[in-house]
């Protein structure tokens, strides 16, 4: 009967407060409401969104009232393209399809620098929601159409904000990397691009090493695999360290992955490439070797079994003398290999 709740006055539910609303709450249980630009109308041709709390950081420019005629060229450019952003991220659908559309037939005129100086760090933002960076995405993409070889000095930052995408846990995520660094492959050109990512490929971080293998996949299914077989059976066969030859040869794995039954034409050189890694001095070398041809296998099937000759007796071999994950990698080469076969090559190699 004594017993009496205790009551925190800062954790009580606010029922006014819904926990979708855009406005934040500090500690004291004071609202931070979005704020209005000055000067500028909610509603019709000149109608700016209200900038939230959490975007102030990028956006606070426009709550200093200024002439936007008495500012030089630049910084006009600048204050335009703030605007066209925050009606992308903030606006109303039919805000945001007309900004949309400025940015892009503008683009050439506004100009990389200024395009990407501020479209970049608010992809990398931590507020960012799932719905605003795929807006600010589909930017980027329809930029980079309009701008062309325009992007070349900016493609190591587009890559270095882009790239992780590539191992999001969400698959639409995932998707539109993807197509960002197939358009900046194509605007920017098969050397521009492997000379942004070639310092990456020996990094020492792993998770730095897998980013980059899956962007040299996309960028070779954008430009063809041909263009690329050339840097590939360089950094496959590379003495400087073991960080890029298992690099190169995850990049082949990516690519069979990516590209499937498309490496085909290219199936006898892919192997080629990569077939030394067999008998690599360097366990996960060898381990991601066999997975490679795997993925080879795998993507060629029910053909390309000619392409496998020249690995089946080192896999054979490599079945009985490694343990653990390098034996799980082996056998998973062979039982993709086994059934390219012919009914009775097959039995052969089940049997034993």
């Amino acid at each position: 009967p004594e017993y009496k709740p205790v009551k925190v006055p800062s954790k009580k539910n606010n029922p006014s407060q819904s926990p979708f609303s855009s406005s934040a709450q500090l500690p004291d249980g004071t609202n931070l409401r979005p704020l209005e630009v000055p000067g500028t109308p909610l509603s019709g041709p000149g109608a700016l969104p209200a900038i939230k709390p959490e975007d102030l950081g990028y956006f606070g420019a426009l709550l200093q009232p200024v002439e936007e005629k008495d500012l030089p060229l630049q910084e006009q450019k600048e204050r335009k393209i703030m605007m066209l952003l925050l009606k992308i991220k903030n606006g109303t659908p039919p805000m945001r399809k007309s900004a949309l559309r400025t940015i892009t037939e503008k683009a050439r005129d506004f100009g990389p620098a200024a395009l990407f100086n501020q479209i970049l760090p608010l992809l990398m933002s931590p507020t960012l929601e799932d719905q605003e960076r795929h807006l600010l995405v589909k930017v980027i993409d329809r930029v980079l159409y309009k701008l062309d070889d325009l992007v070349r000095n900016y493609v190591q930052k587009i890559l270095a904000v882009i790239s992780p995408l590539l191992i999001d846990e969400d698959y639409y995520a995932r998707v539109e990397g993807r197509e960002i660094i197939s358009n900046l492959a194509k605007a920017a050109g098969k050397a521009t691009m492997i000379t942004a990512m070639r310092p990456s490929i020996d990094n020492p971080d792993e998770n730095v090493r897998n980013v980059t293998a899956r962007a040299f996949a996309v960028v070779a299914s954008a430009l063809g695999i041909p263009t690329l077989i050339p840097f590939l059976k360089a950094v496959c066969q590379s003495k400087l360290s073991y960080q890029a030859r298992h690099t190169g040869i995850k990049i082949v794995q990516q690519i069979a992955i990516l590209m499937g039954c498309a490496v085909l034409p290219h199936l006898k050189s892919l192997v080629q490439i990569i077939e030394h890694g067999l008998r690599d001095e360097q366990q996960k070398v060898r381990t991601i070797t066999a997975l490679a041809i795997s993925a080879l296998a795998e993507a060629s099937s029910p053909y390309g079994i000619d392409a496998f000759d020249i690995v089946l007796e080192q896999l054979w071999d490599g079945m009985r003398t490694h343990s653990g994950r390098a034996l799980a990698a082996f056998l998973k080469a062979i039982g993709f290999i086994i059934p390219l076969m012919d009914a009775e090559d097959a039995g052969v190699y089940v049997k034993m």
